[in-house]
């Protein structure tokens, strides 16, 4: 196996998702480096399309991948924390701004 969880013959691209363990020994999927990267395009706010292209792989992988409970969940992760910290943010300015 290659890294990514891709096996001989088949591209970062078509690899299945894997499962590892985190330290409370719960089991997580684990995306390839390539998925990571289409999810943090899609967290910035990048179509399927624009981050099919960035990861390198067919126009229609995003897609596919977007229907994946992994690749959602990783998103939606990504997404929470930047909503986060932009409201850290403007709750930073509020406060540093002078009535």
């Amino acid at each position: 196996m290659f890294s990514g969880g891709a096996t001989v013959g088949q591209g970062l691209a078509e690899a299945e998702v894997k499962v590892g363990a985190t330290e409370r020994g719960t089991r997580v999927p684990i995306l390839t480096p390539v998925q990571h990267r289409a999810v943090a395009d899609l967290a910035q706010g990048h179509t399927h399309g624009m981050a099919d292209e960035a990861a390198g792989v067919h126009r229609l992988t995003v897609t596919r991948w977007a229907k994946n409970p992994a690749f959602v969940e990783e998103l939606d992760r990504l997404r929470s924390e930047s909503f986060r910290s932009v409201e850290l943010s403007n709750t930073v300015v509020r406060i540093a701004t002078p009535s």
